[in-house]
């Protein structure tokens, strides 16, 4: 049995009489966290109860820290003490650190709390033999833009305990941070080749997935890499085309693993809004409207839990062609499904569709009704806990 005080207080919460007035994505949150330090690492994680420390974009991410914040704020729970978690996660042992700092951040949402440990563990990190563990650190410097980052995505592509797949994954992640958190061109174009190398020991599958996830992220790499605006804008549009055209070829094969075929609908998912963007970049509303229309459909039947990115694209859309209460229809669907699965700073993006479309409409007293739920959501700070002067102080 794991003695720590943040196991120690969730299970209390988990207990208490209370823990019905709790939102239900929280609890699940709750319950998530408990099942991973008692070592269940089979439960079952969907779209609420994401993990967050191993985005493929390396992006920061908020919203677990508003909910946490919203939480204390409508007083659920006393807060949880960050130097006692902190401790937690200093003290717990290397091998169980990977699930203790993907729970702790699903709860809090909290990096800096994250990074205080990666700093006074890194050399143990460095050591550990555990991908996942390199992943989380790795994502979590990379938010930082700390380029130690960048050596942990390069240790997790020659860990002895991952699969070949998972560390060409690694060098992709490389690629990635390289380009978006560090703008180093050079080791961009190194890991992409990388990734491309020595590839004979995977399944014709993985190469495909591989491929999607090059095809898609080489659009991003021309845009920062090319002189010519319409060769980059070529470049993007074929890319975007042959990625998509992967996941249609991969999605119809009856034959793929769950877990392939779930990670391929996903990626599909912000494919099909990556081409709709680039629709709207050429002035073609219309297009891009009908392109996200055609797609719910399909979005629904391979991976219904992401229905609301795509929705809130297609109110977007909607906004921009003046269809104000098209777009108003899907804002207020899309507003119920982030807030189901806790998506907060994606939800209130949205509803900044819905305040622009009553103004539009002249609603102006509506319009003030979502900005005041905006203010009274934001007041407190994403970043809780966290003073980039400490982490500047630590870093030197």
């Amino acid at each position: 049995m794991i003695e720590m005080y943040l196991l120690d207080r969730v299970k209390k919460i988990i207990d208490s009489q209370d823990i019905g007035k709790i939102p239900i994505t929280y609890r699940k949150r709750l319950a998530t966290f408990e099942a991973l330090l008692n070592g269940n690492c089979a439960i079952e994680r969907d779209v609420d109860c994401p993990f967050y420390l191993n985005d493929l974009g390396v992006r920061e991410m908020n919203s677990p820290s508003l909910m946490y914040q919203l939480i204390i704020k409508r007083k659920y729970f006393e807060p949880f003490n960050l130097e006692k978690v902190e401790k937690d996660l200093q003290t717990i042992d290397l091998e169980k650190l990977a699930d203790a700092m993907d729970g702790a951040f699903l709860l809090l949402g909290d990096y800096g709390c994250l990074f205080k440990v990666i700093n006074l563990r890194y050399n143990d990190i460095l050591q550990s033999r555990d991908y996942d563990l390199y992943i989380y650190s790795a994502t979590v410097l990379s938010v930082l833009k700390d380029k130690r980052a960048l050596d942990l995505f390069k240790v997790a592509t020659r860990c002895p305990n991952e699969s070949l797949f998972f560390q060409k994954m690694a060098y992709f992640r490389l690629a990635v941070a390289a380009l978006k958190r560090f703008g180093r061109i050079d080791l961009t174009e190194n890991s992409l080749t990388d990734t491309l190398n020595n590839s004979d020991g995977l399944t014709q599958l993985d190469r495909a997935i591989l491929a999607l996830l090059l095809d898609n992220f080489y659009g991003l790499y021309d845009l920062y890499n090319a002189d010519d605006s319409h060769a980059t804008n070529l470049g993007i549009k074929l890319s975007n085309y042959n990625a998509l055209l992967l996941c249609d070829i991969i999605l119809k094969d009856k034959d793929v693993p769950a877990d392939r075929f779930d990670m391929v609908a996903r990626y599909r998912n912000q494919i099909i809004i990556n081409k709709a963007q680039l629709l709207l970049a050429d002035q073609k509303i219309d297009d891009a409207k009908k392109l996200l229309i055609n797609n719910l459909d399909e979005t629904e039947r391979l991976c219904p839990n992401y229905m609301a990115e795509i929705l809130a694209c297609l109110a977007y859309v909607c906004y921009l062609g003046e269809d104000y209460d098209q777009s108003m229809s899907y804002v207020k669907k899309d507003i119920q499904q982030f807030e189901v699965i806790g998506e907060l700073v994606a939800m209130m993006e949205t509803k900044k569709i819905l305040m622009a479309c009553y103004y539009s409409l002249g609603d102006i007293k509506s319009a003030q009704g979502v900005f005041k739920s905006l203010q009274e959501s934001t007041s407190d700070r994403i970043s809780k806990g966290f003073d980039m002067a400490y982490y500047k102080e630590i870093k030197s």
